[in-house]
């Protein structure tokens, strides 16, 4: 799985920071499977467009699947909010 927003599965970004910074870095720290989802903990480094500000942040995402391509990722704060959220 690559996870790195390019070649053929590149698509379209949503979120307040994706729309607003060039991410330079962008890197899967930690990657584990609940029920159905992918779970990723990410690390991104980027300026936001306008301010040149840094971003450098983790959070969790939780990847939803339909056969070999990404059809959501949900955006959490932590890998406890992120596992809760995909529990039954």
């Amino acid at each position: 799985m690559s996870i790195d927003g390019k070649g053929a599965n590149a698509g379209t970004r949503a979120g307040e920071v994706a729309m607003s910074a060039n991410l330079d870095h962008l890197e899967p720290i930690e990657v584990s499977e609940a029920l159905d989802k992918t779970v990723v903990r990410v690390h991104f480094h980027g300026r936001i467009k306008g301010s040149g500000d840094i971003v450098d942040m983790h959070e969790v995402w939780v990847l939803s699947w339909r056969g070999d391509r990404i059809i959501e990722i949900r955006e959490y704060k932590n890998k406890a909010e992120a596992v809760k959220a995909v529990e039954p």
